[in-house]
């Protein structure tokens, strides 16, 4: 009877133990692939079930028009391929090879004999060793200088290592220029975006993106519904939200400028402990005058987005213009075309 009851105990056992082990993993990478606060990108929405395609196609998307943007600002296209804008990686983890330096380093050590400019000569030299024996041990081949093994080895070296170190940035999400983050709810995703001084903003992508899609009216995605750039990312509440998304209303709506009419846009998924209106006055209220509210034909809008414990904030222009900034309905739309 005993033995009857050891062989289930046993695998009850050893099966509590395996799937604690397996969470434990799943809970650790989850941690690194999860929306949190203090960072900036776009939030996209897509039919519930496809958010792995439409997180590839947008960031396919974004790094299309990231290099197309960075070159119709100035940059040339080797600067976009091997420069500070590689794709999928951070800018400032690239640097292209120095042919120049390589090649000087090549010649500056010329080899002790040199027959590659009369291969004949060097032919007739090595056949009349072999019948005279002594002459051979003074025929010499080729030789190659310590600078050229170091300056060639080297060449070698450097492209491998280059290759081997964008394979691992690649590898890895955290250096990744675009990556896809999870937000636990269907049908929405978050791409963090890297930024850095210099680097295009979230914004200038998605409105280079919204007006080709409103000029072609042609689909630029299949999956990706909604495509908004996104600033400022921290928990959901009103304190944090005051706190955190006030330098970038200062800089959206400067003092002293052309006066702007703006319009609060607030949305909220899985998340009903928030109060609708303290998030919209905690916004509202950071815009000073003589900016006003107008919610009917607004300048600039101020996108506040609450999923599950963060809220994101970001700022648009022509939002009605550009249908909420749905790209599947800009491609099937009739009527004006944004300039």
């Amino acid at each position: 009877m005993a033995s009857q009851l050891s062989g289930p105990q046993l695998a009850t056992g050893d099966s509590k133990k395996r799937h604690a082990k397996y969470f434990h993993h799943a809970s650790k990478r989850r941690k690194e692939v999860d929306l949190t606060a203090g960072v900036q990108g776009f939030l996209i929405t897509c039919d519930g079930g496809r958010e792995r395609q439409a997180t590839r196609e947008v960031v396919n998307l974004l790094d299309e028009y990231y290099t197309k943007l960075l070159t119709r600002k100035g940059s040339t296209d080797e600067e976009v391929k091997c420069g500070d804008f590689q794709r999928g990686v951070s800018p400032s983890s690239v640097k292209c090879p120095d042919s120049s330096e390589n090649d000087h380093q090549i010649s500056s050590h010329p080899a002790e004999t040199d027959h590659s400019g009369n291969p004949d000569q060097l032919n007739a030299e090595l056949h009349d060793g072999e019948d005279n024996p002594e002459k051979a041990s003074s025929v010499t081949p080729p030789s190659i200088g310590e600078g050229d093994r170091g300056g060639t080895g080297t060449r070698v070296n450097s492209i491998d290592d280059m290759l081997e170190e964008e394979m691992s940035q690649l590898r890895d999400t955290k250096k990744t220029l675009f990556a896809g983050l999870e937000t636990g709810c269907a049908g929405v995703v978050f791409i963090r975006m890297l930024t850095e001084t210099g680097m295009l903003s979230p914004n200038e992508l998605v409105e280079a993106i919204m007006h080709d899609a409103s000029t072609l009216r042609k689909p630029l995605t299949r999956f990706c519904l909604k495509l908004l750039p996104i600033e400022v990312t921290c928990y959901a509440s009103a304190d944090e939200v005051r706190k955190f998304a006030e330098p970038c209303i200062v800089r959206h709506f400067p003092q002293g400028e052309k006066a702007f009419k703006f319009a609060v846009v607030y949305e909220a998924r899985a998340n009903s402990s928030v109060n609708r209106m303290e998030m919209i006055d905690a916004v509202a209220k950071l815009v000073s005058k003589p900016h006003s509210v107008d919610l009917k034909k607004p300048d600039k809008t101020i996108i506040v987005q609450v999923v599950k414990t963060i809220c994101v904030i970001g700022v648009v222009a022509n939002f009605k213009e550009f249908l909420k900034y749905n790209l599947r309905q800009l491609a099937i739309q009739k009527g004006t075309v944004i300039p």
